[in-house]
């Protein structure tokens, strides 16, 4: 077993965020899809019932999430975006 350790910079904690973000939405959908399929939501009602709406809602705003951490991850976005001070170098 070696002593050293592999360090986790900021590329991977934003990918990372961006892959939960991701699952969240994919978690979402998939309830969503349980919803209509099971009947609770008629397919016409999507943005009027409270049930999906909140639903699709939580998709909307995971997709964004994931989006952003997802351009952040990369290096050149994060020169013209700082998200910390000490990335101004």
């Amino acid at each position: 077993m070696s002593g050293s350790m592999d360090t986790v910079g900021d590329k991977e904690r934003l990918l990372l965020g961006a892959g939960f973000a991701f699952g969240v939405m994919l978690t979402l959908l998939v309830l969503e899809l349980v919803l209509v399929l099971n009947g609770t939501v008629p397919p016409g009602d999507l943005f009027t019932s409270a049930d999906a709406l909140i639903v699709v809602a939580g998709i909307v705003f995971a997709g964004v999430v994931g989006v952003a951490l997802y351009v952040l991850s990369f290096p050149g976005n994060r020169a013209r975006i700082p998200i910390a001070a000490d990335d101004e170098k």
